[in-house]
């Protein structure tokens, strides 16, 4: 699947809110790439271009820090997602 970028509006330790060209329906898993990170994610709303998202695994203080860190001084560098297919046992 192709990357899609998106723009981070908002990231806690549990999830996010973007803005995506065409928004994935609620419990699709994504694959999110951010400042050297990913980010496993459970869509968990849409309203229209705006998507909300779970991290799978929750990041620690210091880990959400640091991407908006990186995000303030890396404005160039996208934020890109795709969908997530975990490979078949």
């Amino acid at each position: 699947m192709a990357r899609t970028r998106v723009h981070l509006l908002d990231i806690s330790t549990t999830g996010a809110l973007m803005h995506h060209p065409d928004p994935p329906a609620p419990e699709t898993l994504l694959e999110i790439m951010l400042g050297g990170f990913r980010l496993l994610a459970r869509v968990t709303r849409r309203d229209g271009n705006r998507v909300g998202v779970k991290f799978i695994v929750p990041l620690n203080e210091t880990q959400r820090d640091r991407l908006i860190l990186g995000e303030i001084q890396a404005l160039a560098h996208p934020l890109e997602c795709r969908p997530f297919h975990p490979r078949a046992a």
